[in-house]
């Protein structure tokens, strides 16, 4: 019987700017390299529920082959994150507040935090043959714990580093949506071009 998707949640304030857009790239990248393996939502810890993503958000992802079409905000839940294989926030305060509905420490991080680590993660045998055995949760579970431990043995488990943020551009100029690209654009590349090298063996 086929596994379960990894379930991946990205986290921000308003579900209306950085998450949809990290939701909406990461998702369809990931659907491009492994089909059917991995699932993406997005919500905001004081969503504009119902809200669409803002004009500018659904440029940025245009820009990049995704769309937000249809997209509409939704408030972060306990559920949510209960069913959620890795927790990607914009910023550490959004950790904290995914850590105030589950005890999800060892799966949460934020999305440079997350790409940063992983990126110096050499290839692993075990993730491989799980991969190759149509395994990908397992896999890309025992990736999720690898960079935790890097973290936890780094110091870093608690007290967050302002460069592992990505600005939060709303109701701001062009400039700050370019800087918001710039810094998530590269973090994201890192995760699906660890999928790509993954699901070729």
């Amino acid at each position: 019987m086929a596994e379960d998707p990894f379930r991946i949640l990205v986290v921000c304030t308003g579900n209306v700017c950085r998450s949809p857009v990290a939701g909406a790239v990461l998702r369809d990248a990931l659907a491009e390299i492994a089909p059917g393996a991995f699932e993406v939502e997005s919500a905001g810890t004081r969503a504009l529920v119902g809200e669409p993503a803002q004009p500018e958000a659904a440029d940025v992802a245009s820009s990049l082959g995704s769309t937000l079409e249809g997209f509409r905000a939704r408030q972060l839940t306990e559920e949510m994150v209960g069913r959620a294989d890795l927790v990607l926030t914009l910023a550490h305060r959004h950790r904290d507040a995914v850590l105030q509905l589950q005890p999800a420490l060892k799966r949460t991080f934020t999305v440079r935090e997350f790409a940063r680590i992983l990126a110096a993660l050499p290839l692993d045998a075990t993730e491989q043959d799980l991969v190759r055995r149509g395994r990908p949760r397992r896999a890309w579970r025992h990736l999720v714990g690898r960079v935790w431990e890097v973290k936890a043995t780094a110091g870093s488990a608690t007290h967050g580093d302002p460069e592992d943020e990505v600005v939060d551009p709303y109701r701001l100029g062009p400039e700050v949506w370019a800087q918001m690209t710039d810094e998530l654009v590269p973090a994201l590349e890192v995760i699906f071009g660890r999928a790509d090298v993954l699901a070729r063996g």
